[in-house]
């Protein structure tokens, strides 16, 4: 059987709603004027802005406008996360994933993702929705994943569904159904998701759609 392969990719981009000052910072670089957006949030960051905070940890953690560097990335994520923000929570919780600029550790990164997933982050609720299906960080659990997978997909998340897909099509903790697979997978190829749509091919699942 071919294994379910845990893809895990950073979010990418710059969320929020605060003051003028953060959304002026945010229309900079949502339209790559990095340094603009640097000269917003850099201020608000310090004194204690959870938003601002964390979309700094996205600066360092790409190399824009300042130069990429994990432990700066790491501090701010954590101000923010100990604020309760869902992208500082999200973010760290990748950092300690893939172990950037810390030691690798599964546990942190699921205490983390469940922050955020309990917030509604689509993205962490994916992820969640990974760690208990490949038993990263916590025992393995199909119900489990099964559930978060489902959050995140209702949120039209093109990955979860591409994931709900695949424990259809292996049986995992559901029934085995090349059908259920399809319409799954069919959703997450139309939103982009590539590996679905690999998967879509290599076993002629428009044959069940």
């Amino acid at each position: 059987m071919k294994k379910i392969l845990l893809f895990l990719f950073l979010f990418y981009g710059f969320i929020g709603i605060s003051n003028a000052d953060f959304e002026d910072g945010l229309r900079a670089a949502n339209n790559g004027d990095f340094k603009t957006a640097y000269k917003n949030w850099e201020p608000l960051a310090k004194k204690g802005d959870s938003e601002s905070q964390a979309n700094l940890g996205l600066m360092y953690l790409y190399g824009n406008y300042v130069k990429k560097d994990y432990k700066k990335a790491i501090k701010w994520f954590k101000k923010s996360a100990k604020q309760g923000d869902s992208l500082g929570q999200l973010n760290l919780g990748f950092m300690y994933m893939l172990g950037n600029g810390t030691s690798l550790n599964y546990k942190k990164a699921f205490n983390l993702f469940t922050m955020s997933a309990e917030q509604g982050d689509e993205t962490a609720q994916n992820n969640l929705g990974l760690l208990y299906l490949n038993g990263f960080g916590v025992e393995t659990n199909y119900t489990l994943a099964f559930y978060w997978f489902q959050k995140s997909a209702e949120q039209k998340y093109a990955e979860a569904q591409g994931n709900i897909g695949l424990m259809y099509l292996y049986g995992l903790g559901v029934p085995d159904s090349k059908k259920d697979a399809a319409l799954w997978l069919d959703l997450a190829r139309k939103g982009g998701h590539a590996v679905s749509e690999d998967y879509w091919n290599e076993f002629k699942l428009w044959k069940y759609n």
